[in-house]
C-alpha cells in the first residue's frame, strides 16, 4: 500500500496508535513562538484552512477542517484547544474491478 508494508512495525497498515501517530513540526520565525510542544490532536485536513489563514485568505465555507493558526500562534504548551482531544481516522478498503 501507499503507507508501508502490512504487518511491519510503524508501517501504518492498521489503525493502532503506532501506525497513526505522526509528529508535526512547524517553523515560521517571527510568526510562531518556538520551543514549545503542543499535545493537541490535528488532522492533515487541518492544513488547508491553516494555509488559507496564514496567507490572509478566507477559509471556504464548505471546508470542515479547522485552522491550526490559533494553536500555532499561541504561547501555551501542552493542550492548547480543549476541543482537540481526539482525531478521527479510518481504514478503507478500495476495490477495483476490470472486465
Amino acid at each position: 500500500g501507499d503507507h508501508g508494508m502490512p504487518g511491519m512495525p510503524r508501517a501504518k497498515a492498521n489503525l493502532y496508535d503506532f501506525g497513526s501517530q505522526v509528529a508535526l513540526s512547524v517553523r515560521w520565525p517571527c510568526n510562531i513562538p518556538g520551543g514549545r510542544v503542543v499535545d493537541d490532536f490535528v488532522n492533515i485536513m487541518d492544513l488547508a484552512p491553516t494555509l488559507c489563514q496564514a496567507g490572509s485568505n478566507d477559509i471556504p465555507k464548505g471546508m470542515v477542517a479547522r485552522s491550526l493558526m490559533p494553536i500555532l500562534t499561541s504561547t501555551s504548551a501542552g493542550q492548547v484547544e480543549a476541543a482537540r482531544d481526539y482525531a478521527v481516522g479510518g481504514l478503507e478498503r478500495h476495490v477495483c474491478i476490470s472486465r
